[in-house]
């Protein structure tokens, strides 16, 4: 199955995001709030392909993103969106005990 979507990934030249946070125990309730409304307005955008939410079984703390889109372009003004300037700079930002995201992949 992998194999299959990855080369569907390399087929259509989409670039994907792939980023880990950590979230403050005491902000986890919210932050996931938040990150389901962000997902939801991110599918919304032009340039959005997906864009996955995953709760670690191991670690209930942190969160998995896979966001895939169709261009640089299309990165750079998601991450200039209103709703992503509000939800994830402002409410989800401040609440990360870690925030790794310098994996992208491009095909």
């Amino acid at each position: 199955m992998a194999v299959i979507y990855t080369a569907i990934i390399f087929y259509k030249m989409n670039k994907i995001i792939i980023s880990v946070w950590i979230i403050m125990e005491e902000h986890l309730e919210e932050v996931l709030r938040q990150a389901s409304i962000l997902r939801d307005l991110s599918l919304k955008e032009e340039g959005n392909i997906n864009y996955q939410v995953y709760q670690s079984e191991e670690n209930f703390k942190k969160l998995i993103l896979i966001e895939e889109y169709i261009s640089e372009d299309a990165i750079r003004q998601h991450i200039e969106s209103e709703h992503y300037k509000e939800i994830a700079v402002k409410n989800i930002h401040p609440y990360l005990l870690e925030r790794k995201n310098d994996l992208q992949i491009k095909f």
